[in-house]
Order: C-alpha cells, then sequence, then structure tokens
C-alpha cells in the first residue's frame, strides 16, 4: 500500500514538474518568440513570483482553518483556473496584444508558484492521517519528470516552435488534474479542530513552514 500511495503522490509531483518545466523553465524560450526582451521576460516572471509571495500568506490563513476545503480541494480549484490560463494562452497566441500576453502569462506563473506548498502539503498531511506515504519518493519522481520534460521539451520547440509550450503545459495540467482528483485524500477536521484549540488559530506562517514553496 505504501509503495502504491507513493507512486500516485510521485506522478502528481512529476505531472506538476512536467508543467513547470514548460511555463518557468522554457518562459524566456516562448516569451522572446513572443517578441519580449530578456530585460522583460526577467521582469514578468519577477513580479509574477512576488505577486504569489504575497497572495501565500493569505491563501495559507484561510487552509489552516478547520472549517475550509480540503487541500486537495484548493489544488483542484487553483489547478482549474491555471488551465484556464494557459489555454487562453494558447488561444490567443497569434491575435492578442503584447499586453493580453503579458497578463496571461504573469497570471500563470503566479498560479504555478501558489500551487506548490498545497502540492507539498498533499503528500504531508496524508503522512500526518497516518497513511503510509514516502515523500522522498514522491519528490524524486517529481525531480526526474523535470528533467525529463526539460529534454523532451527542448525537442519539441527544436521541431515545431515554441507555440508548442502552452499546448504541453495544457495537457500536463489536465494530468495533474486528474491524478489529485482520484488522489485518496480527505481533510481531517476533528484533527485540524484539535491542533487549533491546543496551539490558537494557525496562521499563514504556520501553514508555510509546513509546506514551504521549495523548487
Amino acid at each position: 500500500m505504501k509503495k502504491h500511495l507513493s507512486v500516485r503522490y510521485g506522478t502528481i509531483q512529476g505531472c506538476y514538474w512536467m508543467g513547470y518545466a514548460a511555463l518557468m523553465g522554457y518562459a524566456s524560450v516562448y516569451l522572446l518568440e513572443k517578441g519580449f526582451t530578456n530585460t522583460q521576460i526577467g521582469l514578468l516572471t519577477a513580479v509574477g513570483c512576488i505577486v504569489s509571495a504575497v497572495l501565500q500568506p493569505a491563501l495559507a490563513s484561510y487552509a489552516d482553518r478547520p472549517e475550509s476545503p480540503s487541500v486537495r480541494t484548493m489544488l483542484l480549484g487553483a489547478n482549474l483556473i491555471q488551465l484556464v490560463l494557459v489555454i487562453s494562452l494558447a488561444a490567443t497566441a497569434e491575435s492578442s496584444s503584447m499586453v493580453v500576453r503579458t497578463l496571461l502569462y504573469g497570471a500563470s506563473i503566479t498560479m504555478l508558484m501558489l500551487m506548490i506548498p498545497f502540492v507539498n502539503s498533499l503528500g504531508m498531511e496524508t503522512i500526518r492521517q497516518g497513511e503510509e506515504l514516502d515523500y522522498g519518493i514522491g519528490r524524486g519522481m517529481g525531480s526526474v519528470a523535470y528533467a525529463i520534460a526539460s529534454w523532451l521539451l527542448g525537442r519539441l520547440t527544436a521541431s515545431f516552435g515554441a507555440d508548442m509550450i502552452p499546448i504541453w503545459a495544457i495537457a500536463l495540467n489536465i494530468l495533474f488534474l486528474i491524478c489529485v482528483f482520484h488522489f485518496p485524500f480527505k481533510k481531517d477536521r476533528k484533527k485540524a479542530e484539535a491542533e487549533k484549540e491546543e496551539t490558537g488559530a494557525a496562521g499563514p506562517v504556520d501553514f508555510l513552514k509546513r509546506y514551504p514553496s521549495s523548487w
């Protein structure tokens, strides 16, 4: 059971980091082809990460409440938003203005970064609930998947152009959505309430310390 659950969690990590490879690892390749300069690309990715860092405490505070949706539900919601953004990016690749591309890509980066603590917490909370899951195996699968995705994207962009990058991101978002949806996780509300009574209202710092945005 431990190996089975670890592999399922590793598949989630793998899908996430393969999508990350497209939007962050190949950001320069895609945006340079769309007319951005290196300076603009640097500013865009920096702003996306900064906005994510600003939003994370508010989301973490909400996630720590006993009455809030489960980590899995919040991750599904964030992924759906991300999917809409990358589909819009791909659909308007040739017709949108620079401003629209900037907003869509910047928002995609922000959502991508916001999801990291929730991907981590899905595994760690599963362990805390007493399930046999090896987080190291799952995270390792994510790293291997990132390396494979980087190599494949290099071949695909060389053959078909940078427009393959958002298409790849769409495919991985859909796979990620399916894997998270079928992952057996339910929020332990009684335990969350007990922890809140023992330690006080859990805040954003608690959540982010437990499940940091580690890359």
